[in-house]
């Protein structure tokens, strides 16, 4: 589905890819340096924000409720719809499509920025390739650009937060768009 999700982002957005919209506003070797730390710590907030809902029992209606979406969620989208669109993403066009790679401008971008402040985003692509290339089988494996189980994630955190208190809301909603244009930024998804 690359070279379909690229068009129809082009379509969506007048001709032009979404990093490129966001290029003269993000194109910041310390913008993108935060913006790839930003990214590299959902992880560590994925697991931090279910592990406080696990045993959490304030609420344990809204509990169950953000435990059986996170569930859901990773069966319906990380697997269900990552295996019908099918798809790798920017970081990977030129490698699995064949075809002229649209976004090596931004990839020749963020290795210059990763000459001054390395970044994650780079390492973790190469891993992946390198799994993917070798058909191992290693932690946290897996090619799939659509959907994006990131913005899937953020956006249930933001519901919660939401839930319990509007400063929480507003947190998660602030990381969450940084997440966002984190995962246009750095080539991850279209």
């Amino acid at each position: 589905w690359d070279i379909y999700l690229a068009n129809l982002g082009r379509g969506i957005y007048g001709g032009y890819h979404l990093w490129q919209i966001f290029q003269p506003v993000f194109e910041y070797p310390l913008v993108t340096h935060f913006l790839d730390l930003a990214y590299g710590s959902w992880l560590i907030v994925l697991y931090s924000v279910l592990f406080w809902q696990i045993f959490s029992t304030r609420n344990r209606p809204l509990r169950m409720q953000f435990l059986t979406s996170v569930v859901l969620s990773w069966i319906l989208l990380g697997s269900v719809c990552a295996t019908i669109f099918s798809s790798a993403g920017p970081c990977y066009f030129g490698r699995v499509t064949g075809a002229p790679d649209q976004y090596a401008p931004l990839m020749e971008y963020l290795r210059a920025v990763s000459r001054h402040y390395p970044l994650l985003a780079l390492r973790a692509q190469a891993y992946l390739w390198h799994g993917y290339q070798h058909r191992a089988v290693i932690l946290f494996d897996g090619i799939s650009a659509m959907p994006s189980m990131h913005m899937s994630m953020v956006t249930l955190f933001a519901l919660l937060g939401a839930r319990i208190s509007f400063r929480l809301g507003a947190l998660f909603s602030a990381f969450a768009v940084i997440i966002f244009i984190g995962s246009v930024e750095l080539g991850w998804h279209y």
